[in-house]
């Protein structure tokens, strides 16, 4: 995959019509929150995927459960506590399903993709 000649955050500035700074606080507010969250609630990273979900939506929600997954499976760790799929499975299977059957699906291809 070649380097992109424009940087996401100015993507992202560029689609929303607000400059990359504004970008750089909303998100580094969003993770702020979503950190916290999850260091103070019992449900750990659990608590933080299900307020995600709540506070950005489905997608965004989908995304940081993609990340953690994504963690678990370069670890060694095989933590019990740390199964995103079984997780969102129960919170919402069809569209954790379609959003891996879709979008996670189409990113391995590309990374395969010589």
């Amino acid at each position: 995959m070649s380097e992109p000649t424009v940087q996401p955050v100015e993507e992202i500035a560029s689609a929303c019509g607000v400059s990359t700074q504004q970008v750089q606080e909303i998100v580094r507010q969003a993770f702020n929150y979503l950190h916290r969250t999850a260091f103070f609630r019992e449900e750990k990273s659990t608590a933080a995927i299900m307020e995600s979900y709540f506070q950005f939506g489905q997608e965004a929600c989908f995304h940081l459960a993609g990340l953690f997954a994504l963690d678990r499976d370069l670890s060694d760790d095989r933590n019990p506590d740390r199964v995103i799929d079984e997780t969102m499975l129960r919170f919402d299977p069809d569209g954790w399903t379609h959003f891996c059957a879709t979008t996670v699906a189409s990113w391995r291809a590309e990374r395969s993709t010589p």
